[in-house]
């Protein structure tokens, strides 16, 4: 909680300079990184640390209907609406809020992952959000070592939110029950992967005793 509140602070003060920020690079990676995910009017997307929405026009641009961002902090909030007040917005904590299981074909945690204090909690919440075959994407529009370098400078509240290990990043997307998983460092970070089909996650659950499928809600 403290971390959260630590959080939100920063970003509330960061919040109406933050598109001010952004380099033309910036965009030429979300573009690219978009183009990779290859979302569709189908898809049903939650976009955790939106932000002030970067990701609205890309994904509108690839015909996404359906689209729930979600921030915790209000200042971004009050930005996003002020730039995308026709999309849906969420102001909280995505590892507390109370979002109904299964209700997204694409998860996607934007620049944001470093920031959340416990990762193992946001990758099975994100498991358990996404529909069979939907997928989680964590990525950023910088490579881990410009990502590291560039919260060293930013300030004491992020100055030690790195982005771990890709063996680490592996981890906990099998952990949490993902497939086909993809981790790569470039010229930019991607990770992605999928939540299995119906039959496969219930073959799955029938090898872990004692693990009962979630109620619906």
């Amino acid at each position: 909680m403290v971390r959260m509140n630590t959080m939100r602070t920063f970003f509330d003060g960061h919040a109406p300079h933050w598109d001010g920020y952004q380099r033309p690079s910036d965009f030429e990676q979300v573009g690219r990184i978009i183009d990779r995910v290859a979302p569709g009017p189908a898809d049903q997307v939650l976009d955790v640390g939106c932000g002030t929405g970067i990701l609205v026009p890309f994904l509108e641009a690839k015909g996404v209907r359906r689209y729930l961002g979600m921030d915790i902090s209000p200042g971004m909030a009050a930005q996003f609406r002020r730039k995308h007040a026709h999309r849906d917005l969420l102001v909280g904590d995505f590892t507390e809020e109370n979002l109904r299981p299964g209700s997204f074909t694409l998860v996607i945690v934007f620049n944001a992952f470093p920031h959340f204090d416990d990762g193992e909690r946001v990758f099975a919440r994100s498991f358990q959000l996404l529909r069979p075959g939907g997928r989680l994407v964590v990525a950023h529009s910088m490579n881990r070592e410009q990502l590291d370098e560039h919260h060293r400078k930013a300030g004491r509240a992020v100055e030690n939110h790195v982005l771990i290990a890709d063996a680490e990043l592996r981890r906990l997307y099998k952990q949490a029950g993902f497939v086909d998983v993809t981790v790569e460092n470039t010229d930019h970070f991607y990770s992605c992967g999928r939540r299995p089909p119906a039959a496969s996650s219930a073959a799955r659950r029938s090898t872990r005793p004692g693990l009962r499928p979630r109620q619906a809600e």
